[in-house]
């Protein structure tokens, strides 16, 4: 009976330690994911729960992340990167009007 419960014993702490690999390694390999554009394909992106009243806009904003400029803007959430590099796609929801530093070439600091 003792035997058993030792072996039960070691089975559980086999499976936390396990488990902790396991973690580690996700963790690891979910920082080596590169959000890097090498290739000049569509991206696309879509957003859900966002404000649908018609006194709301919703847009997705595509920014250079070296420079911090506005490449596009649109509404589809559809990207073509022109140069390979490091970019980022905000989706956007706000009060009409829009405001006035969300355009083209602008910096996304300053929206």
């Amino acid at each position: 009976m003792q035997e058993l419960g030792i072996k039960k014993l070691l089975k559980i702490k086999i499976m936390k330690r396990l488990r902790y690999i396991l973690i580690a390694l996700l963790t690891i390999v979910s920082f080596h994911i590169s959000a890097q554009c090498d290739y000049y394909y569509t991206v696309s992106v879509s957003t859900s729960g966002y404000n649908t009243d018609a006194a709301y806009a919703q847009e997705y904003v595509f920014v250079d992340d070296a420079s911090g400029i506005i490449m596009d803007i649109n509404t589809t959430g559809s990207f073509t990167p022109t140069n390979s590099g490091v970019y980022r796609i905000y989706a956007v929801n706000y009060l009409l009007p829009a405001p006035a530093a969300l355009s083209v070439g602008n910096l996304w600091t300053g929206v």
